[in-house]
């Protein structure tokens, strides 16, 4: 059943601490613009393999490529990532030559995303950075 008498509206609005997050309706047309702000040329972009075939995922690669910047797409990783998904994910941000991470997707995208960023700044193995035992010294 139906309430015609109550108003519905669109979540949207963005983020800024401590990194941005933009989301909402029609969000997905900043990217282009928003990628070149922070003076991208060629960012990974990072998905998960459920998600990488669909519709907005595809037009989203394309209108990057459309605006003039190369991107590749990586999406090999696990519901639950692994440390190998992160590896591959870096090795795949160093073949193209990235110079950024552009991650659409839900938590496990968003984790292997962050993570590829963090560790392509580093000569250590990411698990050098957990916090299990003595390791937070």
């Amino acid at each position: 059943m139906q309430d015609d008498n109550v108003q519905h509206t669109q979540l949207r609005g963005n983020w800024h601490y401590p990194t941005e997050i933009i989301f909402g309706v029609g969000s997905l047309a900043e990217l282009p613009n928003e990628v070149k702000r922070l003076g991208m040329r060629s960012p990974l972009f990072v998905t998960d393999s459920a998600l990488v075939n669909f519709d907005f995922v595809t037009d989203t690669v394309d209108a990057l490529r459309a605006s003039g910047i190369e991107t590749s797409v990586f999406s090999e990783l696990k519901a639950n990532p692994t440390g190998g998904n992160i590896d591959d994910g870096v090795a795949a941000y160093r073949q193209g030559g990235h110079d950024g991470v552009v991650v659409l997707g839900g938590g496990s995208a968003l984790d292997v995303g962050k993570a590829i960023a963090f560790m392509v700044g580093q000569s250590l193995p990411i698990w050098s950075f957990e916090d299990v035992g003595d390791n937070w010294q």
